[in-house]
């Protein structure tokens, strides 16, 4: 009985592949916002989420265009950790926690 309680896995255990990966994605959330915010103030509100969609968002997520698609081989793993929404990536990490 101690061996079956012993092999379970348990959220904050060392080595724990799910604990990683929604540190990973939290990690990478927090850039993406500390960047917008550095983006919001240095320069106006309407340059700013152009600016930020361009240089910033276009390279982390999953582009329509094939050619585009080919030239950025690294959204393939970061389109699947880039969240934009606080909600949104709560919501996921829950789902990914509880599943």
């Amino acid at each position: 009985m101690q061996t079956a309680k012993k092999n379970t896995i348990r959220f904050g255990e060392d080595g724990n592949a799910l604990l990683s990966l929604i540190f990973t994605i939290v990690t990478a959330f927090l850039i993406l916002i500390f960047i917008k915010i550095v983006y919001q103030l240095s320069m106006d509100q309407a340059s700013y989420e152009a600016l930020y969609q361009k240089q910033i968002v276009n390279w982390v997520v999953l582009p329509a265009n094939l050619n585009t698609l080919l030239s950025r081989p690294w959204v393939f793993l970061t389109h699947m950790i880039s969240y934009f929404s606080v909600w949104g990536m709560i919501g996921n990490m829950f789902f990914l926690w509880a599943f």
